[in-house]
Order: C-alpha cells, then structure tokens, then sequence
C-alpha cells in the first residue's frame, strides 16, 4: 500500500477526488484574463519544498502562507 500524504489524509481525499482535481487543471491553463476575485497561485519557491513536498514535508509551511493570504485577502464575517 502507498504512502498516504500528510493533506490528502487531512483533507480526506481519495483517489477520484485526487483524479477530479487534476481534471481541472487544463481548464486554467494558458488562461489569459485575470481573475475577478482574489486568487492565491502558490507555487515551490515561493515557500520551501518543491511541487510536491510543499503538500506532504512542507504542509505546514504551506498552510501558514495560505493562512497568512488570506487573513490579508478575506474580510472577517461580522
């Protein structure tokens, strides 16, 4: 049996969530107007690990710069 990652595990995604997930991946490539609402694109590099890790070694790491855009981005609800 595989190794589960750590935010798959945390999430509770199983494999045809994970297939559905990259099913929309096409659909946002090469897309050329900007969003009209905030939208986080994170990406390795801009916190440590690669396109991989930063989802399973690095996920806390992860979830704190998440966390931080938005507290930035998203007003609190009164």
């Amino acid at each position: 049996m595989a190794a589960e990652l750590p935010v798959r595990a945390a999430l509770g995604l199983d494999e045809p969530a994970l297939a559905a997930m990259g099913a929309y991946t096409p659909l946002f490539l090469g897309r050329q107007e900007e969003p009209t609402v905030p939208t986080l694109h994170l990406c390795a590099g801009e916190v440590p690990g690669d396109d991989h890790s930063i989802l399973d070694e690095h996920v806390v790491t992860t979830a704190e710069a998440i966390r931080t855009w938005l507290s930035r981005t998203v007003a609190p609800e009164a």
